[in-house]
């Protein structure tokens, strides 16, 4: 099931042509702190509440709500929709939407890591589809310990986050469209 193979990146082969080496797709600049609109369509058509307030991101089950930051807060406006999308990520594991559960989840505990590991790869999973560089994240030793200690527990387990993320990616995708549709039709 699992196969190794040896991957080289082009630049460690000496002797390739220049073709191999194509220059990089600029980058168009957006300006600080406003909204880029395919991005902000996609997010805001989703039909999760989102609140904007305060100086944290986080979802809370209690009320099936995000809590996010305002986009003036992020010196570019691609990590606010790499953190909301992560945030929203957490949102899909509600048991009326995809029901994951991996149990009591505190910081440092399994459980925790697993649904970190999902939202972020589902950010990541997002990020590529809209055009954005998932978020960087400020993890500390602590926190990347905890996600070391998963996948190595279980060698299958970013196989089993893939496929959640990409489930979850899925979600916010068909969410997204079928509120942007709902919007078309009661615009006519």
């Amino acid at each position: 099931f699992q196969k190794s193979y040896r991957v080289f990146n082009a630049c460690q082969i000496e002797g390739l042509p220049d073709s191999f080496f194509p220059d990089p797709e600029p980058v168009p600049e957006h300006p600080p702190s406003e909204p880029i609109p395919h991005m902000q369509a996609f997010f805001d058509a989703i039909d999760i509440t989102t609140v904007f307030t305060g100086t944290e991101a986080y979802y809370l089950p209690p009320v099936d709500k995000v809590y996010m930051p305002s986009i003036t807060r992020f010196q570019d406006p691609r990590n606010f929709y790499g953190v909301w999308a992560h945030e929203l990520a957490h949102a899909t594991k509600a048991p009326h939407r995809l029901n994951r559960d991996f149990g009591f989840s505190k910081f440092g505990n399994t459980s925790y890591a697993r649904e970190e590991i999902v939202a972020e790869l589902t950010s990541v999973f997002l990020g590529q589809t809209l055009g954005f560089t998932a978020h960087t994240l400020e993890m500390n030793a602590a926190y990347l310990h905890n996600w070391l200690r998963v996948l190595r527990s279980d060698k299958g387990a970013i196989f089993k986050h893939a496929a959640d993320a990409q489930r979850a990616c899925d979600y916010l995708i068909a969410r997204s469209e079928t509120g942007r549709a709902g919007r078309s039709a009661e615009a006519a």
